[in-house]
């Protein structure tokens, strides 16, 4: 069964809802793609399952919320939507034929296509976003960020291939703007979710948000995708798509950066793997108790 994902992007100030296909295969997990949480997150004791339930649905983003049959039950959208009955399988087959929902009827939808022009004469063309992953780990996750604070979110990405054919590439989320004409000195922000375990859904100790600003390289006339490369020991080199060949980055390519550990993001994570968990003990003792009380009745 595949993942079905439902994704918050916040762009130009304007909410939108995607639903994605996951190249995991775990029993449900429920990813978004920016890695900071607007409030502090919070612990709740296991016998408030209500609580944990609760939180679970309601909590703001990162969410990466694994575990029980409920959380597809309880998966409202952040932006507001009332419990699904529908099944997986509806919503994969509606997956492939979504590219964007909008989930906030009283805000403007503003066009994701038209040219943007800055009050410094600057044009912007909105271009999406896409990852090629080189590196033996996996990508959860990854956003983008330029410097007015218009972010972008990204795919999660399989590992390289054997036959070292990176994973990703096929895949793109809406969307950053990139200026018509390159211009010295543009950087953008990073952050990715690199998870050492991406074909186990339930091991997810390897989980860990990292950050980077990368320069921008020069790129053309024509501008098809913004794309982050992801390397081995935590590097990545971000390029604009302009038809040009887009190789694996050389060693020496004065445009890889090196990604740090998000010490924020991390935590949020940590608190709710830790809430997940709790969540998971919490129903064994149900289990173990209804099996209890189912035997003493049959027994009378």
């Amino acid at each position: 069964m595949a993942d079905v994902s439902r994704v918050r992007l916040n762009f130009a100030h304007y909410d939108f809802c995607v639903f994605r296909i996951s190249w995991r295969n775990p029993a449900l997990r429920l990813n978004s793609t920016m890695p900071h949480s607007t409030t502090p997150d919070m612990l709740v004791p296991v016998e408030d399952v209500e609580a944990v339930e609760r939180h679970r649905t309601q909590a703001a983003y990162p969410a990466t919320r694994t575990g029980t049959k409920r959380t597809m039950e309880n998966a409202r959208a952040d932006c507001g939507g009332r419990r699904s009955a529908m099944p997986v399988r509806f919503l994969a087959a509606l997956a492939l034929g979504l590219l964007v929902a909008g989930c906030n009827q009283e805000a403007p939808q503003a066009s994701a296509t038209a040219p943007v022009a800055r009050a410094d004469g600057t044009v912007e063309n909105p271009a999406s976003v896409s990852g090629l992953n080189y590196a033996s780990y996996g990508v959860g996750r990854f956003s983008i960020t330029d410097s007015q604070g218009r972010s972008g979110g990204g795919p999660n990405i399989a590992p390289v291939s054997k036959t070292g054919e990176p994973g990703g590439g096929g895949s793109e989320m809406c969307c950053v703007y990139v200026p018509e004409k390159w211009r010295d000195g543009m950087t953008v922000s990073v952050r990715w979710e690199r998870d050492l375990h991406p074909y186990d859904a339930n091991d997810r100790s390897g989980d860990q948000w990292l950050e980077a600003v990368a320069k921008v390289p020069p790129y053309g006339p024509k501008q098809y995708n913004f794309v982050v490369q992801f390397l081995e020991d935590d590097r990545i080199r971000v390029r604009v798509d302009d038809g040009s060949s887009l190789d694996k980055p050389v060693s020496n390519d004065p445009y890889v950066v090196q990604g740090v550990l998000d010490a924020k993001a991390n935590a949020q994570t940590h608190a709710w793997h830790e809430r997940d968990e709790a969540a998971k003990a919490y129903d064994q003792q149900l289990q173990e108790k209804a099996a209890r009380v189912s035997k003493q009745r049959v027994e009378k």
